[in-house]
């Protein structure tokens, strides 16, 4: 049974109405400016860390005891340089290479300007915020409902707005969309990339299936999520480059997008979900499906996140696996891609924002030798043996296109034992020394680094 650990103070100030929690008309405004935004671990299990949305505030609390009376520590995250200080939502947290990183938006809920619309991520050393990444959010992107693909509205992220008196202006085909930004989560993959997951902070507003919140009104609202994924390339210099520029790929086509306007820019056009029976190039039903929780897992090389319809069946929530290279997701093939555990008809989940994080982790950390193989470039193809103590080889493996290989971990053929002792053995005989320069003879011993 779960058990409190710690709380956050200050973190909320507007009640539910527990009488009437379908409509809780009181609450409109508060989604993404109380409560918890994310929450992460130091990498080494120290130290949780925690966004109070309300106060805008990273908060700490020491992890090594069985409860957290108290934090550790209250740091405000700064205002990056919004059109207004309100206008700064901060939300995501991830750690990596013992750095903690914060993301959140400017979200234009002052000037309601489009152009306002901004993703911003800091670098946190635990005494200073630098800014590594500033991205603006007023691209085109795929349509939330098939319904009215040509509306700004349905296709661009939007300034936030609980503005009631705007209430049916937001409806299409009395489908409620407004897809609001949050940057609620971050993921990095092996090369140090981020990905960035989006919540649609509307879907907190309405849900899928909640009650109009306006005095009188009691129609149920058809509310449809429009979240996103994205990909910010790591720079060999240092930095990023975001999805569609420089050497980080557009990914999107008609093939792999779900018929997305040709202007729409895409690491991951995956994040469809396709008409049910018709051909890969008819456009998808809901062209961004992905909810905003991200997740990677560094053996398979699969980014998850948490998805509308991810098995291609309606009105179902569930999660949805990309090929990181890619960018190949469940709208590409629903069911080998994407796994369903909210059905049809469990309302308040469906197609609004009923899912929450997503994380990755082993029960045990996993035991996993390897890295690279490589001769001025790395060598793919090289075969390489895996020998026990007695000298008997367990297992054999080659090298992939960037010379890596990999002994164990998750989901490996061959688990390693926690502190027996391996013999790994090198045959460059196999590899593919053509981009080498010089292209010296396969025979001549490479440089191998074993980790």
């Amino acid at each position: 049974m779960p058990t409190l650990f710690a709380k956050v103070p200050g973190a909320v100030v507007t009640p539910h109405n527990t009488a009437d929690m379908n409509k809780d008309a009181g609450f409109t405004n508060a989604p993404g400016k109380e409560s918890i935004g994310s929450l992460a671990l130091s990498e080494d299990g120290s130290t949780l860390y925690a966004v109070n949305l309300l106060t805008r505030t990273l908060v700490s609390f020491n992890a090594t005891g069985a409860t957290a009376s108290e934090p550790k520590a209250v740091v405000p995250i700064p205002d990056p340089g919004c059109a207004a200080p309100t206008d700064w939502r901060p939300f995501g947290l991830e750690t990596h290479n013992n750095t903690l990183y914060v993301g959140g938006v400017c979200n234009a809920e002052s000037t309601q300007k489009r152009t306002d619309l901004n993703a911003v991520v800091y670098a946190y050393d635990g005494r200073q915020f630098t800014t590594v990444l500033t991205q603006p959010l007023t691209g085109e992107r795929g349509y939330v409902y098939h319904g009215r693909p040509g509306k700004a509205q349905n296709n661009h992220w939007n300034p936030w707005n609980t503005n009631l008196s705007t209430w049916d202006e937001l409806r299409l085909d009395n489908v409620s969309i407004n897809p609001q930004p949050e940057l609620a989560s971050l993921a990095f993959t092996r090369d140090g990339s981020m990905i960035l997951g989006f919540r649609d902070r509307f879907m907190d507003v309405i849900s899928s299936g909640g009650i109009d919140p306006r005095p009188g009104n009691t129609t149920p609202e058809t509310g449809m999520s429009g979240g996103d994924i994205n990909m910010a390339c790591a720079k060999p210099t240092g930095g990023y480059l975001w999805e569609g520029t420089g050497n980080c790929p557009n990914h999107a086509d008609l093939a792999t997008g779900g018929g997305q306007n040709s202007g729409v820019v895409e690491y991951f056009p995956g994040d469809y979900v396709p008409v049910k029976g018709a051909p890969s190039q008819t456009p998808g039903a809901h062209q961004e499906a992905a909810q905003g929780a991200v997740a990677y897992i560094p053996q398979q090389q699969w980014v998850i996140s948490t998805e509308m319809d991810p098995a291609g069946n309606y009105s179902t929530d569930g999660t949805g696996y990309y090929n990181v290279e890619t960018g190949k997701g469940p709208g590409n093939n629903p069911p080998a891609n994407g796994y369903q555990f909210v059905a049809s008809g469990q309302n308040g989940f469906g197609k609004g924002g009923g899912l929450g994080d997503i994380a990755y982790a082993a029960a045990n950390a996993p035991v996993q030798i390897g890295n690279v193989v490589w001769f001025d470039v790395p060598l793919p193809g090289a075969t390489i043996n895996l020998l026990d103590a007695s000298g008997k080889q367990v297992a054999t493996t080659k090298t992939d296109a960037a010379g890596e290989y990999y002994f164990g971990g998750v989901g490996a053929a061959y688990e390693l034992t926690p502190g027996a002792k391996y013999t790994v053995q090198f045959d460059v005989c196999t590899a593919n020394t053509s981009e080498v320069p010089d292209q010296p003879p396969a025979t001549e011993t490479g440089h191998m680094t074993p980790t």
